[in-house]
């Protein structure tokens, strides 16, 4: 027997060992399970500081993506509106031009034309992008265009943006560190002020070609600026396109690296387990045969 022959000290060292193999063998076994090397930083200790580092960049990075693709989804919103403002603009021009042209004094049509194109501008510049007004600068929750705001006849001199119920302020979006966009068009731009006090001029003048000329030009100037915001528009977005596919690069490097961290090789661990269970039968046995020795065998 193990006191009878003397041997706790070296019963104990191979009992002790027994026990890191064990220990060993569970923690491998939790992180096949997990698929991670530690379930507390503490087993990472070596490389917490520098994970947890990774991690808030990494959430940082999704976040500025999440902002990207909203704020594509707005601009898209906006441009595809102005798209459509443009092409009645255009198409309301030509009828003016020719109603002119052809010197005819019945232009009771082109006053219902730019009533209705009146209504359709409001409903337009009123679009929302889910609950976000997009043409209200920051007051996303409210309405921009009121027509019923207005004090005054329209005048060919005098821009009236009493229609505009939003706020000065610019849209801003966050898209890298120390990168702040800002972007879009608010509804009180002198593009759409001119649109809109063109038609009201065309609507309440349509048997006078002078004020008709005049709500014609406004309406050309205001065609010529929907084309250059389009255009502002568009070098935004291919701005954020841009940035947004350098995050989404960075992601996958910071993906790679904090897998290569904490997450489990599951082969080289399952390897290491295998190993593990080896050592520890070989353990067993040496136990099983130190206890079963006699004097004679134990001196040999």
């Amino acid at each position: 027997m193990l006191d009878r022959l003397g041997t706790f000290a070296k019963f104990n060292s191979t009992q002790g060992f027994v026990n890191k193999i064990q220990q060993r063998a569970f923690d491998l076994q939790t992180q096949i399970s997990s698929g991670q090397k530690s379930q507390t930083y503490t087993g990472i200790y070596q490389d917490a500081s520098r994970l947890v580092g990774l991690q808030s960049t990494s959430e940082r990075t999704a976040q500025y993506v999440t902002t990207i693709t909203q704020t594509t989804t707005r601009m898209n919103t906006m441009e595809t509106q102005m798209n459509s403002l443009l092409d009645n603009g255009i198409s309301f021009k030509t009828a003016l031009v020719t109603g002119l042209n052809n010197g005819n004094a019945n232009f009771s049509a082109l006053g219902q034309q730019a009533e209705q194109l009146l209504k359709q501008v409001a409903n337009v510049l009123n679009t929302k992008d889910g609950d976000t007004y997009v043409f209200s600068g920051t007051r996303t929750t409210t309405a921009p265009v009121d027509l019923t705001k207005f004090t005054s006849a329209p005048s060919a001199l005098t821009a009236d943006t009493d229609y505009y119920q939003g706020d000065a302020n610019t849209l801003t979006a966050k898209i890298d560190t120390n990168y702040n966009l800002d972007y879009g068009v608010k509804a009180s731009d002198s593009t759409f002020e001119k649109y809109i006090r063109g038609l009201r001029i065309v609507q309440a003048n349509a048997t006078d070609p002078v004020r008709l000329r005049e709500g014609m030009q406004l309406i050309n100037e205001a065609i010529a600026g929907l084309n250059q915001s389009i255009s502002v528009i568009g070098a935004q977005s291919k701005t954020l396109d841009t940035v947004k596919s350098r995050h989404l690069d960075n992601q996958t490097v910071l993906a790679t690296t904090i897998s290569s961290i904490q997450d489990t090789d599951v082969l080289r661990a399952t390897s290491e387990l295998a190993n593990q269970e080896t050592l520890l039968s070989a353990a067993y046995s040496t136990i099983g045969r130190m206890g079963r020795m006699s004097l004679v065998q134990y001196l040999n």
